[in-house]
């Protein structure tokens, strides 16, 4: 259970982060990822997290798109493009992430009063 909740809390700082950075909907022009993957690395080691696959999709453009670590690690196979992750419950976590941004913006409210 403990490596599941790391990969949620994985995943949901990567979010947050790339929502409230300069790559995320009107706040910049250019996507500048200089030191991303380095950090991502850092932060899969760190938190034991054995393969991931990023993907930043800005004015419905692929601007960056990586896969990092294992998805075997007995087998030694990496994660490539077409690796697809269980991501079970995560679903419920990416939602109200989301519903969270929209909130930030102005475009939503979480009481309808």
């Amino acid at each position: 259970m403990k490596k599941g909740i790391i990969k949620i809390t994985f995943i949901l700082v990567i979010i947050s982060i790339l929502s409230n950075s300069s790559i995320y909907g009107k706040k910049a022009s250019k996507v500048n990822l200089k030191g991303f993957s380095k950090f991502v690395e850092k932060m899969m080691k760190e938190w034991e997290v054995p393969g991931a696959a990023i993907a930043i999709v800005k004015d419905g453009k692929i601007v960056f798109a990586r896969s990092y670590g294992y998805r075997d690690m007995k087998k030694k196979l990496k994660v490539t493009p077409d690796t697809l992750f269980a991501i079970g419950s995560c679903t419920k976590a990416f939602t109200a992430t989301i519903l969270g941004i929209l909130v930030d913006e102005g475009k939503l409210e979480w009481d309808g009063e």
